[in-house]
Formats: C-alpha cells, structure tokens, sequence
C-alpha cells in the first residue's frame, strides 16, 4: 500500500511540475520576444513549384517580406502575434516557337502562436498567412526570329497556409529565421526586431 502511495505522490508531482511548465510554455512569449516588439522578416523561400518542373523553365526563389507585431489576447494574455507581407516570384519558360513568362505576388495576413521553449534567444512559433495570390502571365509567338503574336493575362486567387518558423536572435535586434510548411518548402529569412 506504501509502496502505491508513493507512486502515485510521484505521479502528482511530476503532473503539477509538468503543468506548471506547460502553463510557462503556452502562455508567455520567450524571453527574445515581447509585446512592444515589430518582427521584420526579409528573406526568400523554395516553394512546391520550384523543383517540379521540366526542361525549359526557370523560377526564381520567392522573395518574402513579413512584418509582425506580437499582441497578447485575452484576459490570459496568450502569445499571438498579428501582421502580414508580401512575397514575389518570376518564372519563365523557352519552348519552339514561343516564350512565356510569369510574375507571382502575392499579399497576405498572417497569425502567430508563440512557444516559450527553455532556449534563450529562440522564437518558435506555429502559424497561418492567408491572403491573395495575383499571377501575371504573357507569352510570345515567334517564327523566324519576329514576333508573329502575344498574349497576356492576370488570374488572383484565395489561399491559406500553415507553417512552424524559429528565430535565433544574435543580438538584441537582429537574427535569423526558418520556416516550413506551406506555401514554402522551406524559407530562410534575417529577422530584424525594432
């Protein structure tokens, strides 16, 4: 019977020990991090599209621009932080006869969910962009060397991605940041805290 008591006094500690740190982790930004704090992040990403095409097509890697300011809710001040960006791509591709070209922009919100790990200087963080995707596309007929024709057009569309980021602050203002998920399959960045 001792023997059971004990266990489970053991049991109990570990539980509330475990809860006290889990309340620590989930509810409070690391130290690297505070409310008053604007994050820019400047950098460039290898999306899906990157590696899946053929002979003929060049795509640039995504140039990425976010701002974020991290803004506790609620009455339990959990670690959020609100903002959004801008990314840009440029692909083209040189067939017979014909050339084509695409421009992506792409302009979005996004929500951060700050994780308070035991690391000092390190942000990790579990997120969601959603926002508008633009391409601009044109293509050129040639035969002979001239243009015979051209075409050209715009498409937007909607789209939501998720991702897990980390940033590692050399300093007090700047560091550097990963992300992966989607729309990236992965994202490397300089993290600038002002």
């Amino acid at each position: 019977m001792k023997k059971i008591f004990s266990v489970l006094i053991a049991f109990a500690a570990v539980c509330s020990i475990a809860s006290a740190s889990a309340k620590d982790v989930f509810l409070n930004y690391n130290d690297c991090v505070a409310d008053q704090n604007l994050i820019l992040n400047i950098g460039g990403g290898l999306d899906y599209d990157f590696v899946n095409h053929g002979s003929g097509y060049k795509k640039t890697p995504t140039f990425d621009l976010t701002l974020e300011h991290p803004f506790p809710i609620s009455d339990k001040k959990l670690p959020f932080g609100f903002g959004g960006g801008l990314s840009f791509s440029h692909e083209t591709y040189d067939g017979y006869h014909y050339d084509e070209s695409w421009n992506y922009l792409t302009i979005f919100g996004l929500v951060n969910y700050h994780i308070n790990v035991p690391a000092k200087n390190l942000d990790i963080y579990a997120g969601l962009r959603s926002g508008l995707g633009i391409w601009f596309w044109s293509v050129d007929y040639e035969r002979d060397y001239y243009t015979i024709s051209d075409d050209s057009d715009t498409e937007a569309h909607f789209f939501i991605g998720t991702y897990v980021g980390a940033s590692y602050y050399f300093t007090d203002l700047v560091g550097v940041n990963v992300e992966v998920g989607y729309p990236y399959l992965i994202k490397a960045a300089v993290s600038l805290k002002f």
